[in-house]
């Protein structure tokens, strides 16, 4: 039986998370396993195609995932590519790194690196107790979903960018590509991924945002939270946003709603789950 120390020593790297921070696919994300290699240039065959960049080669640079870490090649690019502010050949990739080639900027993090170190902030028993029991039922519910806000905390958008779970940004160009760091986002979380962990080891009690059930396709979710989001001001009809991801606003708004209300705000939503004022999860089904 090998020793622990062994385990330890032979354990593979964890996934390398790809996440476009610029440029024309910002948001995109691509997830490397240990074997996996990825290419990213312009070519319609390259594996993360940027077409839209002028500057960025066809085959600009490749990014692996071996047993002894994660590497970056530039390959052979007239730009070149440049790691934290370097310009470089081949490298080792560390977590946390930023990428530039062309105009398409990078970044690079280790899967759950940061999540899994973070110390969870000071609560009450009471609250500690709500979060294990809001953490087991979330865990059974099926097709799982989050709508987050980056702006509340920056550990939102730094636990999204290190999982491998799919994501969305709910704004539209161009404040999509403005106000990306304070957006709302919306994750499929996979059963699979460390995210939901972190998000309610980290996040409960502190409106960082909600959950869903939703079993039809990603793209038809993202529609309707868009059609929730974009709402008017109901004194003067100016466009305004409706900021129903923060479970202050849910837990006030979903009890009261008219049966219109309700048919525009659950669409084909089962249900969503938000914390309480105490920190107990409340659920509220179509």
């Amino acid at each position: 039986m090998s020793t622990t120390a062994d385990s330890l020593t032979t354990q593979a790297p964890p996934r390398l998370i790809v996440n476009v921070a610029s440029g024309p696919g910002l948001g995109r994300k691509v997830v490397l396993s240990p074997g996996d290699e990825l290419r990213i240039g312009r070519a319609p065959q390259a594996d993360l195609c940027v077409p839209d960049d002028p500057e960025m080669a066809g085959h600009h640079l490749a990014l692996s995932a071996t047993d002894q870490g994660h590497k970056l090649r530039d390959l052979g690019s007239v730009t070149g590519t440049w790691l934290d502010g370097q310009r470089v050949e081949e490298a080792d990739v560390p977590h946390a790194s930023w990428v530039r080639a062309g105009s398409t900027e990078l970044l690079l993090y280790h899967e759950g690196w940061a999540g899994s170190r973070a110390a969870e902030p000071d609560e009450t028993r009471g609250l500690c107790e709500h979060k294990a029991r809001a953490l087991e039922e979330l865990r059974r519910s099926g097709s799982l979903y989050a709508v987050l806000d980056a702006a509340r905390d920056g550990w939102v958008l730094t636990l999204l960018r290190e999982s491998i779970d799919e994501m969305c940004c709910l704004f539209d160009p161009p404040e999509a590509q403005t106000l990306f760091r304070v957006a709302p986002f919306a994750v499929r979380l996979s059963a699979e991924s460390k995210l939901l962990d972190h998000l309610v080891r980290l996040g409960w009690g502190r409106s960082w945002g909600i959950y869903l059930e939703h079993d039809r396709p990603f793209a038809r979710l993202r529609e309707h939270l868009r059609l929730v989001l974009n709402s008017s001001n109901p004194e003067t009809g100016a466009p305004a946003y409706f900021r129903f991801y923060d479970p202050r606003v849910l837990r006030v708004h979903a009890p009261q709603c008219s049966v219109a209300q309700r048919d525009r705000l659950f669409g084909p939503i089962r249900c969503f789950f938000a914390e309480g004022e105490d920190g107990a999860l409340q659920r509220f089904d179509r």
